[in-house]
């Protein structure tokens, strides 16, 4: 039986058992930034609707409440150890650039006022709409 097959029909298999075992193992590791960046895509033939769906909602609300513990945490830890301006202003950037999915939804507006309004009370940091603007950027 082994005889019957060729090299060629063997290294055929092969390869493509190979290039479908990696193209897994790459769909698993991506996938994350790959959903990411397509969610960040507009598509120019599809329909945008003004209200998404529930549980895209609930994801969002999800994220953006761990966000909050987090950015409270930074902000606390900042005013405790008395940093400067620019060095909070980096670390705050550093986190929200990893939630970039938060911007263009409500709650990103909830978020910059969370950051405003812990800056004043926890730093007596005090940003203008630039430099609110500036965290979001990477």
């Amino acid at each position: 039986m082994l005889k019957t097959i060729s090299w060629t029909e063997f290294t055929v298999v092969i390869l493509i058992a190979t290039a479908f075992y990696y193209l897994t193992i790459a769909l698993l590791y991506f996938s994350p930034r790959l959903s990411r960046s397509l969610a960040k895509t507009n598509f120019p033939f599809t329909a945008k609707t003004s209200q998404s769906r529930p549980d895209e909602q609930n994801n969002l609300f999800e994220i953006s409440s761990s966000l909050s513990r987090i950015l409270k945490h930074t902000i606390t830890e900042g005013g405790a150890n008395h940093l400067l301006k620019q060095e909070l202003l980096y670390s705050l950037q550093t986190i929200l650039k990893d939630y970039s999915i938060i911007i263009a939804t409500p709650f990103e507006s909830a978020i910059n006022k969370l950051v405003e309004d812990f800056l004043q009370k926890e730093c007596s940091i005090y940003l203008n709409a630039e430099e609110l603007k500036g965290i979001w950027k990477s």
